[in-house]
Protein backbone atom coordinates (compact mmCIF):
# COMPACT_ATOMS: atom_id res chain seq x y z
CA UNK A 1 0.00 0.00 0.00
CA UNK A 2 2.80 2.44 0.91
CA UNK A 3 4.59 1.68 -2.36
CA UNK A 4 1.41 2.39 -4.34
CA UNK A 5 0.89 5.61 -2.39
CA UNK A 6 4.46 6.77 -3.10
CA UNK A 7 3.99 6.00 -6.80
CA UNK A 8 0.72 7.96 -6.85
CA UNK A 9 2.26 10.98 -5.10
CA UNK A 10 5.23 10.87 -7.47
CA UNK A 11 2.88 10.79 -10.46
CA UNK A 12 0.82 13.74 -9.19
CA UNK A 13 3.97 15.80 -8.58
CA UNK A 14 5.34 14.95 -12.02
CA UNK A 15 2.08 15.86 -13.75
CA UNK A 16 2.11 19.25 -12.02
CA UNK A 17 5.53 20.13 -13.48
CA UNK A 18 5.38 22.56 -16.39
CA UNK A 19 7.81 21.58 -19.15
CA UNK A 20 10.63 24.00 -19.89
CA UNK A 21 11.43 25.61 -23.23
CA UNK A 22 14.40 23.26 -23.61
CA UNK A 23 12.22 20.21 -22.95
CA UNK A 24 9.57 21.23 -25.49
CA UNK A 25 12.24 21.97 -28.11
CA UNK A 26 13.98 18.64 -27.52
CA UNK A 27 10.69 16.72 -27.55
CA UNK A 28 9.69 18.33 -30.84
CA UNK A 29 13.07 17.50 -32.39
CA UNK A 30 12.74 13.89 -31.24
CA UNK A 31 9.16 13.63 -32.53
CA UNK A 32 10.17 15.07 -35.90
CA UNK A 33 13.07 12.63 -36.19
CA UNK A 34 10.80 9.65 -35.48
CA UNK A 35 8.14 10.80 -37.97
CA UNK A 36 10.69 11.30 -40.75
CA UNK A 37 12.15 7.83 -40.16
CA UNK A 38 8.77 6.07 -40.47
CA UNK A 39 7.54 4.86 -43.86
CA UNK A 40 3.99 4.70 -42.52
CA UNK A 41 3.76 8.07 -40.81
CA UNK A 42 6.07 10.21 -42.93
CA UNK A 43 4.02 13.15 -44.37
CA UNK A 44 1.00 12.22 -42.23
CA UNK A 45 1.82 13.87 -38.89
CA UNK A 46 1.20 17.58 -38.29
CA UNK A 47 1.88 19.87 -35.36
CA UNK A 48 -1.27 21.91 -34.67
CA UNK A 49 -2.83 24.53 -32.43
CA UNK A 50 -1.00 26.82 -30.05
CA UNK A 51 2.45 25.42 -30.77
CA UNK A 52 2.30 26.49 -34.43
CA UNK A 53 0.67 29.82 -33.62
CA UNK A 54 3.38 30.53 -31.06
CA UNK A 55 6.16 29.68 -33.50
CA UNK A 56 4.71 32.08 -36.09
CA UNK A 57 4.48 34.80 -33.42
CA UNK A 58 8.10 34.21 -32.41
CA UNK A 59 7.10 32.76 -29.05
CA UNK A 60 8.15 29.50 -27.46
CA UNK A 61 5.56 26.68 -27.71
CA UNK A 62 4.18 25.51 -24.37
CA UNK A 63 2.61 22.23 -25.48
CA UNK A 64 2.71 19.69 -28.28
CA UNK A 65 -0.52 18.67 -30.03
CA UNK A 66 -0.38 16.67 -33.24
CA UNK A 67 -2.89 15.32 -35.75
CA UNK A 68 -2.42 12.28 -37.97
CA UNK A 69 -4.35 12.11 -41.24
CA UNK A 70 -4.74 8.32 -41.29
CA UNK A 71 -7.77 6.32 -40.09
CA UNK A 72 -7.25 5.53 -36.38
CA UNK A 73 -4.06 7.54 -36.73
CA UNK A 74 -4.20 9.28 -33.36
CA UNK A 75 -4.30 6.16 -31.21
CA UNK A 76 -2.16 3.98 -33.47
CA UNK A 77 0.58 6.59 -33.79
CA UNK A 78 0.57 7.20 -30.04
CA UNK A 79 1.07 3.48 -29.43
CA UNK A 80 3.76 3.36 -32.12
CA UNK A 81 5.58 6.32 -30.53
CA UNK A 82 5.37 4.87 -27.01
CA UNK A 83 6.73 1.51 -28.19
CA UNK A 84 9.47 3.20 -30.22
CA UNK A 85 10.59 5.04 -27.07
CA UNK A 86 10.18 1.94 -24.91
CA UNK A 87 7.66 3.64 -22.60
CA UNK A 88 4.54 1.74 -23.72
CA UNK A 89 2.33 0.52 -20.87
CA UNK A 90 -0.92 -1.16 -21.79
CA UNK A 91 -3.83 0.96 -20.60
CA UNK A 92 -1.76 3.79 -19.09
CA UNK A 93 0.78 5.04 -21.62
CA UNK A 94 -0.58 6.16 -23.92
CA UNK A 95 -3.88 7.05 -22.29
CA UNK A 96 -6.49 6.39 -24.98
CA UNK A 97 -9.86 8.07 -25.65
CA UNK A 98 -11.31 5.87 -28.41
CA UNK A 99 -14.56 7.83 -28.91
CA UNK A 100 -12.55 10.81 -30.13
CA UNK A 101 -9.61 9.01 -31.71
CA UNK A 102 -7.30 10.69 -29.21
CA UNK A 103 -4.37 9.50 -27.12
CA UNK A 104 -1.88 11.17 -24.78
CA UNK A 105 1.72 10.01 -24.49
CA UNK A 106 3.67 10.76 -21.31
CA UNK A 107 7.40 11.16 -22.06
CA UNK A 108 8.40 10.55 -18.46
CA UNK A 109 11.83 8.92 -18.31
CA UNK A 110 12.73 9.68 -21.94
CA UNK A 111 16.08 11.44 -22.40
CA UNK A 112 17.04 13.09 -25.69
CA UNK A 113 20.22 15.09 -26.31
CA UNK A 114 20.91 14.87 -22.57
CA UNK A 115 17.57 16.52 -21.77
CA UNK A 116 15.14 14.66 -19.53
CA UNK A 117 11.66 14.94 -21.09
CA UNK A 118 9.79 14.10 -17.88
CA UNK A 119 6.82 16.47 -17.68
CA UNK A 120 6.24 16.63 -21.44
CA UNK A 121 3.04 15.16 -22.88
CA UNK A 122 2.15 14.76 -26.54
CA UNK A 123 -1.51 14.63 -27.50
CA UNK A 124 -2.16 12.73 -30.73
CA UNK A 125 -5.48 13.07 -32.53
CA UNK A 126 -6.82 11.63 -35.75
CA UNK A 127 -7.88 14.23 -38.31
CA UNK A 128 -11.63 14.34 -38.09
CA UNK A 129 -14.92 15.88 -39.05
CA UNK A 130 -17.51 16.98 -36.52
CA UNK A 131 -21.22 17.15 -37.30
CA UNK A 132 -23.51 18.80 -34.75
CA UNK A 133 -27.17 17.87 -34.62
CA UNK A 134 -29.51 20.83 -33.93
CA UNK A 135 -29.62 21.51 -30.19
CA UNK A 136 -26.77 19.10 -29.39
CA UNK A 137 -23.36 20.07 -28.00
CA UNK A 138 -21.90 16.62 -28.67
CA UNK A 139 -20.76 16.20 -32.27
CA UNK A 140 -20.79 13.07 -34.37
CA UNK A 141 -17.11 12.45 -35.02
CA UNK A 142 -15.70 10.82 -38.14
CA UNK A 143 -12.39 10.50 -39.95
CA UNK A 144 -11.58 13.47 -42.15
CA UNK A 145 -8.84 15.06 -44.20
CA UNK A 146 -6.37 17.57 -42.79
CA UNK A 147 -8.36 20.32 -44.56
CA UNK A 148 -11.60 19.20 -42.91
CA UNK A 149 -9.88 19.00 -39.56
CA UNK A 150 -8.61 22.56 -39.88
CA UNK A 151 -12.00 23.95 -40.89
CA UNK A 152 -13.70 22.50 -37.80
CA UNK A 153 -11.45 24.61 -35.56
CA UNK A 154 -12.68 27.89 -34.13
CA UNK A 155 -10.25 30.70 -35.00
CA UNK A 156 -7.94 31.23 -37.94
CA UNK A 157 -4.96 32.02 -35.70
CA UNK A 158 -5.39 28.56 -34.14
CA UNK A 159 -5.83 26.75 -37.46
CA UNK A 160 -2.24 26.71 -38.70
CA UNK A 161 -0.54 23.32 -39.04
CA UNK A 162 3.09 22.34 -39.48
CA UNK A 163 4.05 19.33 -41.56
CA UNK A 164 6.66 17.61 -39.40
CA UNK A 165 8.18 15.91 -42.45
CA UNK A 166 8.83 19.02 -44.54
CA UNK A 167 8.87 21.58 -41.74
CA UNK A 168 6.47 23.77 -43.72
CA UNK A 169 3.69 25.72 -42.01
CA UNK A 170 0.40 25.26 -43.84
CA UNK A 171 -2.29 27.95 -43.76
CA UNK A 172 -5.20 25.94 -45.11
CA UNK A 173 -7.83 28.62 -44.40
CA UNK A 174 -5.74 31.16 -46.29
CA UNK A 175 -6.31 33.64 -43.44
CA UNK A 176 -4.33 32.45 -40.42
CA UNK A 177 -0.96 34.02 -41.22
CA UNK A 178 -2.57 37.23 -42.46
CA UNK A 179 -4.73 37.55 -39.33
CA UNK A 180 -1.70 37.09 -37.07
CA UNK A 181 0.17 39.81 -38.97
CA UNK A 182 -2.88 42.11 -38.90
CA UNK A 183 -3.93 41.34 -35.32
CA UNK A 184 -7.41 40.08 -36.21
CA UNK A 185 -9.59 37.46 -34.50
CA UNK A 186 -11.70 35.69 -37.11
CA UNK A 187 -13.43 32.31 -37.35
CA UNK A 188 -12.23 29.62 -39.75
CA UNK A 189 -15.61 29.55 -41.48
CA UNK A 190 -19.03 31.19 -41.10
CA UNK A 191 -19.13 32.75 -37.59
CA UNK A 192 -22.77 31.81 -37.02
CA UNK A 193 -22.02 28.14 -37.65
CA UNK A 194 -18.84 28.11 -35.55
CA UNK A 195 -20.51 29.78 -32.55
CA UNK A 196 -23.68 27.72 -32.82
CA UNK A 197 -21.69 24.48 -32.69
CA UNK A 198 -20.21 25.52 -29.36
CA UNK A 199 -21.21 28.90 -27.84
CA UNK A 200 -18.19 28.77 -25.54
CA UNK A 201 -16.25 29.88 -28.61
CA UNK A 202 -17.74 33.32 -27.96
CA UNK A 203 -15.60 33.58 -24.84
CA UNK A 204 -12.61 31.95 -26.53
CA UNK A 205 -12.71 34.69 -29.17
CA UNK A 206 -12.72 37.32 -26.42
CA UNK A 207 -9.89 35.57 -24.57
CA UNK A 208 -7.57 35.31 -27.57
CA UNK A 209 -8.35 38.88 -28.64
CA UNK A 210 -7.41 40.15 -25.18
CA UNK A 211 -4.38 37.88 -24.82
CA UNK A 212 -2.73 39.31 -27.93
CA UNK A 213 -4.45 42.73 -27.94
CA UNK A 214 -6.07 41.82 -31.28
CA UNK A 215 -9.21 43.31 -32.79
CA UNK A 216 -12.27 41.12 -33.30
CA UNK A 217 -13.45 40.98 -36.91
CA UNK A 218 -16.58 43.13 -37.39
CA UNK A 219 -18.69 40.27 -38.76
CA UNK A 220 -17.68 37.99 -35.90
CA UNK A 221 -18.39 40.70 -33.33
CA UNK A 222 -21.91 41.23 -34.66
CA UNK A 223 -22.61 37.49 -34.42
CA UNK A 224 -21.17 37.38 -30.88
CA UNK A 225 -23.69 40.03 -29.81
CA UNK A 226 -26.48 38.20 -31.59
CA UNK A 227 -25.68 34.85 -29.98
CA UNK A 228 -24.58 36.05 -26.54
CA UNK A 229 -27.63 34.56 -24.82
CA UNK A 230 -26.57 31.08 -25.97
CA UNK A 231 -23.98 31.18 -23.19
CA UNK A 232 -26.87 30.20 -20.92
CA UNK A 233 -26.60 26.74 -22.49
CA UNK A 234 -22.98 26.37 -21.35
CA UNK A 235 -21.97 24.95 -17.98
CA UNK A 236 -20.54 27.49 -15.57
CA UNK A 237 -17.45 25.33 -15.09
CA UNK A 238 -16.53 25.95 -18.73
CA UNK A 239 -17.41 29.65 -18.49
CA UNK A 240 -15.33 29.97 -15.31
CA UNK A 241 -12.30 28.38 -16.99
CA UNK A 242 -12.38 30.89 -19.85
CA UNK A 243 -13.06 33.82 -17.51
CA UNK A 244 -10.13 32.83 -15.31
CA UNK A 245 -7.76 32.76 -18.28
CA UNK A 246 -8.93 36.26 -19.23
CA UNK A 247 -8.45 37.69 -15.75
CA UNK A 248 -4.99 36.29 -15.02
CA UNK A 249 -3.72 37.81 -18.25
CA UNK A 250 -1.77 41.09 -18.28
CA UNK A 251 -4.45 42.43 -20.66
CA UNK A 252 -7.33 41.65 -18.27
CA UNK A 253 -8.70 45.20 -18.56
CA UNK A 254 -9.01 44.78 -22.33
CA UNK A 255 -10.76 41.42 -21.84
CA UNK A 256 -13.27 43.09 -19.51
CA UNK A 257 -13.79 45.91 -22.00
CA UNK A 258 -14.60 43.38 -24.73
CA UNK A 259 -16.99 41.53 -22.41
CA UNK A 260 -18.84 44.75 -21.62
CA UNK A 261 -18.87 46.00 -25.22
CA UNK A 262 -20.36 42.74 -26.43
CA UNK A 263 -23.00 42.50 -23.67
CA UNK A 264 -21.43 39.37 -22.21
CA UNK A 265 -20.80 40.35 -18.58
CA UNK A 266 -24.48 39.80 -17.78
CA UNK A 267 -23.91 36.07 -18.37
CA UNK A 268 -20.90 35.90 -16.04
CA UNK A 269 -21.35 38.41 -13.18
CA UNK A 270 -24.64 40.24 -13.91
CA UNK A 271 -24.23 42.77 -11.09
CA UNK A 272 -21.15 44.19 -12.82
CA UNK A 273 -23.04 44.86 -16.06
CA UNK A 274 -23.76 48.46 -15.06
CA UNK A 275 -20.29 49.08 -13.62
CA UNK A 276 -18.25 49.07 -16.82
CA UNK A 277 -16.10 52.14 -16.17
CA UNK A 278 -15.26 51.31 -12.55
CA UNK A 279 -14.49 47.67 -13.34
CA UNK A 280 -12.17 48.43 -16.25
CA UNK A 281 -10.46 51.28 -14.39
CA UNK A 282 -9.63 49.14 -11.36
CA UNK A 283 -8.43 46.27 -13.58
CA UNK A 284 -6.06 48.65 -15.37
CA UNK A 285 -4.24 49.28 -12.08
CA UNK A 286 -2.95 45.73 -11.71
CA UNK A 287 0.28 44.74 -13.44
CA UNK A 288 -0.73 41.31 -14.72
CA UNK A 289 0.65 39.30 -11.80
CA UNK A 290 -2.56 38.78 -9.82
CA UNK A 291 -4.09 35.33 -9.50
CA UNK A 292 -7.77 34.51 -10.03
CA UNK A 293 -8.71 35.09 -6.37
CA UNK A 294 -7.10 38.53 -6.40
CA UNK A 295 -8.64 39.54 -9.72
CA UNK A 296 -12.14 38.50 -8.62
CA UNK A 297 -11.65 40.50 -5.42
CA UNK A 298 -10.44 43.46 -7.45
CA UNK A 299 -13.47 43.65 -9.74
CA UNK A 300 -16.14 42.60 -7.21
CA UNK A 301 -15.04 44.29 -3.98
CA UNK A 302 -17.74 46.99 -4.15
CA UNK A 303 -20.59 44.48 -4.38
CA UNK A 304 -22.57 43.27 -1.38
CA UNK A 305 -20.79 40.30 0.19
CA UNK A 306 -23.84 38.06 -0.23
CA UNK A 307 -23.95 38.92 -3.94
CA UNK A 308 -20.24 38.14 -4.18
CA UNK A 309 -20.81 34.74 -2.55
CA UNK A 310 -23.72 33.97 -4.85
CA UNK A 311 -21.68 34.69 -7.98
CA UNK A 312 -18.67 32.73 -6.74
CA UNK A 313 -20.85 29.70 -6.07
CA UNK A 314 -22.35 30.05 -9.54
CA UNK A 315 -18.83 30.14 -10.98
CA UNK A 316 -18.17 26.85 -9.15
CA UNK A 317 -15.34 28.12 -6.98
CA UNK A 318 -14.36 25.98 -4.01
CA UNK A 319 -15.49 26.83 -0.47
CA UNK A 320 -11.91 27.79 0.38
CA UNK A 321 -11.69 30.18 -2.59
CA UNK A 322 -15.05 31.73 -1.69
CA UNK A 323 -13.91 32.19 1.91
CA UNK A 324 -10.73 33.97 0.82
CA UNK A 325 -12.41 36.32 -1.65
CA UNK A 326 -15.21 37.29 0.75
CA UNK A 327 -12.63 37.83 3.51
CA UNK A 328 -10.68 40.20 1.27
CA UNK A 329 -13.86 41.99 0.17
CA UNK A 330 -14.97 42.39 3.80
CA UNK A 331 -11.55 43.72 4.73
CA UNK A 332 -11.45 46.38 2.03
CA UNK A 333 -15.00 47.51 2.79
CA UNK A 334 -14.19 47.87 6.51
CA UNK A 335 -10.91 49.71 5.90
CA UNK A 336 -12.42 52.09 3.36
CA UNK A 337 -15.02 53.04 5.96
CA UNK A 338 -12.58 53.30 8.89
CA UNK A 339 -8.82 52.85 8.73
CA UNK A 340 -8.06 53.70 12.36
CA UNK A 341 -5.16 51.78 13.89
CA UNK A 342 -7.27 49.45 16.03
CA UNK A 343 -9.60 48.71 13.11
CA UNK A 344 -6.65 47.97 10.80
CA UNK A 345 -5.18 45.57 13.37
CA UNK A 346 -8.52 43.77 13.61
CA UNK A 347 -8.58 43.45 9.84
CA UNK A 348 -5.01 42.10 9.83
CA UNK A 349 -5.88 39.44 12.41
CA UNK A 350 -9.00 38.56 10.42
CA UNK A 351 -7.04 38.21 7.16
CA UNK A 352 -4.41 36.06 8.86
CA UNK A 353 -7.07 33.82 10.39
CA UNK A 354 -8.61 33.32 6.93
CA UNK A 355 -5.21 32.62 5.33
CA UNK A 356 -5.33 35.56 2.90
CA UNK A 357 -2.48 37.80 4.05
CA UNK A 358 -0.55 36.64 0.99
CA UNK A 359 -3.16 38.46 -1.13
CA UNK A 360 -2.66 41.79 0.68
CA UNK A 361 -1.35 43.52 -2.47
CA UNK A 362 -4.87 43.57 -3.92
CA UNK A 363 -5.95 45.90 -1.09
CA UNK A 364 -3.21 48.36 -2.04
CA UNK A 365 -4.36 48.38 -5.67
CA UNK A 366 -7.95 49.08 -4.63
CA UNK A 367 -6.89 51.88 -2.24
CA UNK A 368 -3.25 52.99 -2.45
CA UNK A 369 -3.46 54.90 0.86
CA UNK A 370 -3.78 51.59 2.71
CA UNK A 371 -0.19 50.63 1.93
CA UNK A 372 1.28 53.30 4.22
CA UNK A 373 -1.31 52.65 6.92
CA UNK A 374 -0.68 48.91 6.99
CA UNK A 375 3.10 49.13 6.57
CA UNK A 376 3.26 51.44 9.60
CA UNK A 377 1.70 48.75 11.82
CA UNK A 378 4.41 46.27 12.80
CA UNK A 379 1.76 44.09 14.46
CA UNK A 380 -0.52 43.96 11.41
CA UNK A 381 -1.59 40.37 10.78
CA UNK A 382 -0.85 39.19 14.32
CA UNK A 383 -3.48 37.55 16.47
CA UNK A 384 -4.25 39.49 19.67
CA UNK A 385 -2.53 38.40 22.87
CA UNK A 386 -4.91 36.81 25.38
CA UNK A 387 -3.09 36.89 28.73
CA UNK A 388 -5.70 35.04 30.77
CA UNK A 389 -7.86 32.09 29.78
CA UNK A 390 -11.19 31.23 31.40
CA UNK A 391 -9.76 29.34 34.38
CA UNK A 392 -7.22 32.07 35.12
CA UNK A 393 -9.90 34.75 34.94
CA UNK A 394 -12.08 32.86 37.43
CA UNK A 395 -9.19 32.52 39.88
CA UNK A 396 -7.91 36.09 39.53
CA UNK A 397 -11.28 37.82 39.78
CA UNK A 398 -13.25 35.32 41.86
CA UNK A 399 -15.74 34.58 39.07
CA UNK A 400 -17.97 31.65 38.28
CA UNK A 401 -18.35 30.05 34.81
CA UNK A 402 -20.70 32.05 32.63
CA UNK A 403 -21.05 34.71 29.95
CA UNK A 404 -18.89 37.12 31.94
CA UNK A 405 -15.82 34.99 31.20
CA UNK A 406 -16.43 35.23 27.45
CA UNK A 407 -16.86 38.99 27.73
CA UNK A 408 -13.54 39.34 29.54
CA UNK A 409 -11.72 37.29 26.91
CA UNK A 410 -13.23 39.54 24.22
CA UNK A 411 -12.23 42.57 26.27
CA UNK A 412 -8.60 41.40 26.26
CA UNK A 413 -8.71 41.28 22.46
CA UNK A 414 -10.07 44.82 22.30
CA UNK A 415 -7.39 46.07 24.68
CA UNK A 416 -4.67 44.51 22.52
CA UNK A 417 -6.10 45.98 19.30
CA UNK A 418 -6.02 49.42 20.96
CA UNK A 419 -2.49 48.87 22.28
CA UNK A 420 -0.48 45.82 21.13
CA UNK A 421 2.15 46.70 23.76
CA UNK A 422 -0.27 46.34 26.65
CA UNK A 423 1.03 44.34 29.64
CA UNK A 424 -0.59 41.81 31.96
CA UNK A 425 -0.62 44.30 34.80
CA UNK A 426 -2.46 46.86 32.71
CA UNK A 427 -5.04 44.26 31.68
CA UNK A 428 -5.63 43.29 35.32
CA UNK A 429 -5.89 46.93 36.34
CA UNK A 430 -8.40 47.68 33.56
CA UNK A 431 -10.60 44.67 34.37
CA UNK A 432 -10.64 45.58 38.08
CA UNK A 433 -11.63 49.14 37.25
CA UNK A 434 -14.45 47.79 35.09
CA UNK A 435 -15.64 45.57 37.94
CA UNK A 436 -15.65 48.48 40.38
CA UNK A 437 -17.63 50.60 37.94
CA UNK A 438 -20.17 47.81 37.45
CA UNK A 439 -20.61 47.33 41.22
CA UNK A 440 -21.48 50.95 41.90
Amino acid sequence: MQLLLRKYISQVITEAIQPTKEQITAALELLTKIVKSSDKYRSHVFLVGGAVRDQVMGKEPKDLDIVIDLPKGGIEFAEYLAKYLNIFKQGSNPVVFPNFGTAKIDLRGVVYNNIDLTGVDIEAVVTRTEIYEPGSRKPQVGFGTINQDVMRRDLTINSLVKDLTTGKILDLTGKGLKDIRSGIIRTTSTPEVILTEDPLRILRAIRFASKYKYKIDNVLESIIKKKANELTNISFERIRDEFEKMLVNKNAAYALELLFNNNLMQYIIPELSQKKKDTITIAEKQKGNFDFIEMLTLIMHNLDVNIIKSNLKKLKLSNEEIKRITALANAIQVLKANSAKNVALKVGAFLNKNNVLKHIEVLYVIDSSLRNIIKSLKDFGKQPTIFFDGNELMQLFNLRPGVEIGKLISLQRELWFNDPNITKDKVIKFIKSQQRANNR
